[in-house]
């Protein structure tokens, strides 16, 4: 797991604090968040770390990823 802390204004609902969680299989976990209703959203794509973002029902912002590369040798290379 990480986390990712920062300082920022109070409204939570607009915060990009979260913690990320690394999943066996980044599709079917998607799958499962939308089946259950949530609202998952992709954003920019990080190399060899596909992930999603979805709010839990309390508004907390939550990051799904699968590692399938070492993505920090596309952050040494750039």
């Amino acid at each position: 797991m990480e986390l990712h802390v920062f300082a920022e204004a109070t409204d939570s609902s607009a915060s990009g604090r979260h913690f990320c969680l690394n999943v066996g299989d980044l599709e079917a976990m998607r799958q499962a968040l939308l089946q259950a209703g949530y609202q998952p959203w992709a954003p920019e794509a990080i190399q060899g770390r596909p992930r999603f973002f979805c709010r839990d029902p309390f508004n907390n912002l939550v990051e799904f990823t699968q590692i399938v590369d070492d993505y920090m040798k596309y952050q040494r290379e750039a």
